[in-house]
């Protein structure tokens, strides 16, 4: 007991510490306005305690849609700034000194990884890691995307009577996973023992870093500790460290004997053993390149397999579950993206390639409408490395910005009185012109922006593809029922149930 009261003295004294120096750091930021109600030391924490998910997501889209430009946040003693305006979060992620990531993206663990490492190692480790995703690479890829997706429809046909509500998220998680699996790691997870363990811990291990979040209390560990979320948070981050292990290792011993033996015959054929490599996938740029010179270290190497499959894993899954939705609530829109992959690609025998996929003009706009709507990541935020300037007023060093791209995409003066209605004909050409030329940002930019952006677009495509030339897609859910909790990422808060019914069978009967 008297240690528990010792540490919430501790705690207390930090709290005004620290909200002293923010009065007297971000006095220059006086005429900004600030969320109300704000209380001294707690600032808005009170509107958030006790909030469940969906509480939280909705009073964080209310704000940043209420205010124009920036606005002030008080996380307890800390403050923050927020914007949802197209030329602030433009200025932000392009800012040479915003590319910093601020301390809550420690939450997710793995802190050496490039999601939320510093921006000194993230330069070096970006420079390195590149190349892994470059135009050559992910062209290799659509194969792989074309049989793990394969499997996955396979896998929905016990579920195809065209009446049962199925959640495709569990079907579209492990054939995403499979696929950053198989192209960044070279290995079929689906082989392993323990990958639903595994995805479960990666669930877990992010819906406990968003709600610390909401917690300042617990924004040291000596307070996280204590709580149920710090167990669970640990006891997910086991699993993973242990599934990953194994696979880096194997790893580790293929490149090995690998390297070996091209050697050998790169010698005999009297041959540069540089001739003839492949293109490095993401594992083995991690194992066998430099950055700046000097090899990664195997946290380095750990922290960066993390991330790459976890976030890529989430992203795409959550992303193709959102357009299977968006497919299922409006038939005429299923209709025409069906018509037009079809024309494309008119029987199971066409080939795929990232050149044709390019051809596919309304998919396209009816996918950067999904993320418009549903942008994976809701919120990001940067941390100014030094002073800068911002709409007119200087931003001290060491200030956490939050960009929500949920809101820039929800704007009203942006995107019209119509905003909130599913419309793939925003994205043609001539009202893309029209509109703010940063209206749209569905995977940040900048050069921190999204490593994978690409190879998520080509993944997404490709299951699409394969889901709807298997199914007809429908569902009792309108678009006005959705609604969205707050996490790492954007999720729905209930289970989106949609009605799948093979396609064979739909026209049989039609023609009856």
């Amino acid at each position: 007991m008297i240690a528990v009261l010792l540490i919430c003295f501790v705690a207390v004294l930090g709290a005004i510490a620290l909200w002293l120096q923010h009065r007297i750091k971000f006095k220059s930021l006086r005429g900004i306005p600030t969320v109300e109600p704000c209380y001294p030391l707690v600032g808005n924490v009170p509107i958030v305690v006790g909030k469940s998910e969906e509480q939280l997501f909705s009073i964080v889209a209310h704000q940043v849609l209420k205010y124009d430009r920036l606005f002030k946040v008080w996380v307890g003693p800390k403050l923050m700034l927020a914007t949802s305006h197209p030329d602030l979060i433009y200025q932000v992620v392009n800012h040479p000194q915003c590319l910093e990531r601020p301390f809550l993206y420690g939450f997710s663990g793995f802190t050496k990884g490039i999601f939320s490492t510093d921006w000194k190692l993230w330069k070096l480790q970006r420079k390195a890691l590149n190349p892994a995703f470059n135009a050559l690479v992910l062209n290799n890829f659509v194969p792989i995307f074309e049989e793990c997706s394969r499997r996955m429809v396979q896998n929905m046909l016990s579920h195809a009577d065209g009446s049962t509500g199925v959640n495709i998220l569990k079907f579209t998680s492990i054939c995403t996973l499979e696929m950053i699996c198989a192209t960044s790691l070279g290995s079929d997870v689906m082989q392993r023992p323990g990958k639903e363990e595994f995805v479960h811990s990666i669930e877990t291990a992010f819906n406990c870093a968003s709600r610390r979040m909401f917690k300042p209390w617990l924004y040291t560990d000596i307070t996280y500790r204590v709580t149920k979320d710090y167990n669970d948070q640990q006891k997910a981050w086991g699993v993973i460290c242990d599934f990953f292990s194994k696979i880096i290792e194997e790893k580790k011993q293929l490149i090995r004997v690998e390297d070996h033996n091209h050697n050998v015959q790169a010698l005999a054929d009297n041959k540069n053993d540089t001739e003839d490599r492949k293109p490095k996938i993401f594992i083995d740029r991690l194992l066998a390149e430099t950055r700046g010179g000097v090899p990664f270290s195997d946290q380095e190497i750990f922290d960066n397999t993390y991330h790459i499959i976890t976030l890529g894993n989430d992203t795409s899954a959550l992303e193709v579950m959102h357009a299977s939705l968006f497919l299922a609530m409006y038939p005429e829109i299923q209709r025409k993206v069906y018509d037009e992959f079809i024309q494309v690609f008119p029987s199971e025998d066409s080939e795929i390639t990232a050149e044709s996929l390019n051809q596919l003009e309304y998919l396209d706009m009816f996918l950067k409408e999904c993320l418009r709507h549903c942008p994976t990541a809701a919120n990001i935020a940067r941390t100014t490395i030094t002073d800068i300037e911002l709409d007119g007023m200087t931003v001290p060093a060491g200030t956490d910005i939050i960009l929500s791209f949920y809101g820039l995409h929800h704007r009203k003066d942006v995107w019209g009185p119509d905003v909130d209605k599913f419309d793939p004909e925003n994205f043609k050409q001539e009202r893309v012109m029209g509109r703010h030329p940063h209206a749209f940002l569905p995977f940040s930019h900048g050069t921190r922006n999204c490593l994978g952006a690409r190879y998520a677009t080509l993944s997404i495509k490709v299951m699409l593809i394969y889901i709807l030339r298997k199914y007809h897609l429908s569902t009792t859910l309108r678009h006005e029922d959705l609604r969205y909790k707050f996490d790492m990422t954007l999720k729905l808060a209930f289970d989106s149930l949609i009605q799948l019914e093979r396609r064979d069978r739909q026209e049989a009967l039609c023609i009856l």
